[in-house]
């Protein structure tokens, strides 16, 4: 009887003592609803789905939407090996969404998509080992992709695509995946500028089927297992102006089928294919630098008419901003060419399917000379339109110094003395 009584009592401390341990536990766990059930949701690591601006505004407890004070989603953590971290569908209030990690989507899952949806701004976050780093489709315009690490992604680090224009993509690291930036699809009036875009097992960034009006400035697209940048099918009147597509395992740059784009400005050396491919297209191309490629620095067919201006060797950036005037051109091959005062270059016979190697001299004010060779390929095609005035070809082609194989500085009237003068070094 009394060991009865006894073991009761025992069972009775405990299971007070358990309940008294729950109620301490339990009770630094915030729940219900209101401010502490939002706090819940920023903090779960669970995946996001807002649909609609009335969605969107349920679920932000940051900001009203407002240019002035858009709403925020930051801070988040989200493992996205099931599905895709954050999905925002039909919004058109102003959205800010920093300083997230969302990873671990492998060769499924997203990052971050935007479908339908504008002025969102996408900003210090990282999306990483994802099938893609950062979507935007159907129709998601005038949004902004700002200083995320999109890199070793499976597919891509950004892809815009399906009508989805004026977009800025600007300071984001896209290497070490397939292709760093997509644009696909009726995607226009683009900017795409100081992106990271290196060592992917494909190319750099990629322009396809009509995206036009892009400004494609300063990027890094070197060191890709393709080329380093590609504008393909219609991609029309785009710029691709200062950036780097050097080193690359293709061509640095390749344009097909597309018309008035300017090419200019650019790195496209070291590549083992040509600098600048440009088939059946039409562009201004003017003071790139493609030496050392392993094809010729640049490749050109009769279907296109090629505009490309005389490389400037005064050193702007240096602290000699001296700016010589050039006073003279002088060409070697004036059998099929012709150089004029300004340093255009054309053709004045119709060219044969072949390589031309071009020797340009130029002298400046000081006296001073460049010596720099080009290799021209010419694969002549017919054009059903125009009757050839020799069977199999009918060529307009302008075309200039832009790339130079490499630069021998000679100086041939003056040498400078003094710290404060350039040699022909400097130049």
């Amino acid at each position: 009887m009394h060991r009865i009584k006894f073991n009761t009592i025992i069972f009775l401390k405990l299971g007070m003592g358990l309940l008294l341990i729950s109620i301490l536990f339990y009770s630094y766990i915030p729940f219900g609803v209101g401010e502490n059930e939002k706090y819940l949701i920023d903090v779960s690591d669970e995946i996001i789905r807002i649909n609609g601006n009335s969605e969107l505004d349920t679920f932000c407890s940051i900001g009203n939407g407002t240019q002035e004070n858009p709403f925020i989603i930051e801070n988040l953590t989200i493992d996205a090996s099931d599905a895709t971290g954050i999905l925002i569908t039909q919004t058109d209030m102003f959205l800010t969404i920093r300083n997230c990690s969302i990873t671990n989507g492998g060769d499924l899952h997203t990052g971050i998509i935007l479908s339908s949806s504008k002025n969102v701004k996408i900003i210090n976050n990282t999306l990483t080992h994802n099938s893609i780093g950062i979507r935007l489709d159907s129709g998601s315009c005038d949004n902004m992709i700002l200083e995320n690490n999109c890199s070793n992604n499976n597919l891509y680090g950004i892809v815009i695509t399906s009508m989805s224009n004026h977009n800025n993509i600007s300071s984001n690291d896209c290497s070490y995946g397939g292709i760093g930036i997509y644009i696909v699809n009726e995607s226009d009036n683009m900017i795409i500028s100081n992106n990271n875009c290196t060592y992917n097992s494909n190319t750099g960034i990629i322009i396809l089927f009509d995206g036009w009006g892009c400004q494609i400035l300063s990027n890094n697209c070197s060191y890709n297992n393709g080329n380093g940048l590609s504008n393909l099918d219609c991609c029309s009147s785009n710029k691709f102006l200062e950036n780097d597509f050097s080193h690359n395992k293709g061509h640095g740059i390749n344009v097909w089928n597309s018309n008035n784009c300017q090419i200019s400005d650019n790195n496209c050396s070291y590549n083992e294919g040509y600098g600048i491919r440009s088939k059946d297209s039409s562009s201004l191309i003017s003071r790139n630098y493609c030496s050392f490629n392993n094809d010729s620095e640049i490749y050109l067919n009769d279907q296109m008419e090629l505009v490309v201006q005389n490389f400037d060797h005064s050193d702007s950036s240096s602290e000699y901003n001296y700016n010589n005037e050039i006073v003279s051109y002088w060409l070697n091959d004036t059998t099929h060419f012709h150089i004029d005062s300004n340093g255009l270059i054309s053709n004045i016979t119709n060219l044969l399917v072949g390589t031309y190697g071009l020797e340009i001299h130029v002298t400046d004010s000081r006296g001073n000379e460049i010596v720099g060779e080009i290799f021209i390929f010419f694969d002549g095609i017919n054009d059903p339109f125009k009757k050839p005035k020799i069977s199999g070809f009918s060529v307009e082609i302008i075309i200039s110094c832009l790339g130079i194989s490499y630069l021998i500085m000679i100086m041939k009237k003056r040498r400078f003395i003094g710290k404060n003068n350039p040699t022909v070094s400097d130049i």
